[in-house]
């Protein structure tokens, strides 16, 4: 039972620190320690990842399918609609990041 209650707090830990910008694996690592509990498996850290990156698709699954229907009317039907913009401004921003990280290695 304990072990349900610790999978528990830790997942609610996991689900709040997600967004902020630090991390999420460290509080995952520094709860059990503070609270005495035995520390948590690498496959249970991954779950935890993996439970909040399904619940993010599931959120926000009706703009994942505008920006696919985006991306398949621009490429395809040459259509020029909100979502293919939507897509667009997507596309320039990550990539706009990753040049910039890339710029400091």
């Amino acid at each position: 039972m304990t072990a349900t209650i610790h999978a528990l707090i830790l997942g609610i830990i996991q689900g709040l620190t997600e967004f902020l910008p630090v991390s999420s694996s460290a509080h995952l690592n520094l709860f059990p320690w503070i609270f005495g509990w035995e520390e948590i498996s690498e496959s249970f850290d991954v779950a935890l990842h993996l439970g909040t990156l399904l619940a993010i698709l599931l959120f926000f699954y009706k703009d994942w399918i505008k920006l696919i229907i985006g991306g398949y009317n621009q490429v395809i039907k040459k259509k020029h609609t909100k979502e293919r913009k939507n897509l667009l401004v997507h596309c320039f921003c990550n990539n706009s990041s990753r040049c910039f990280k890339l710029s400091f290695r």
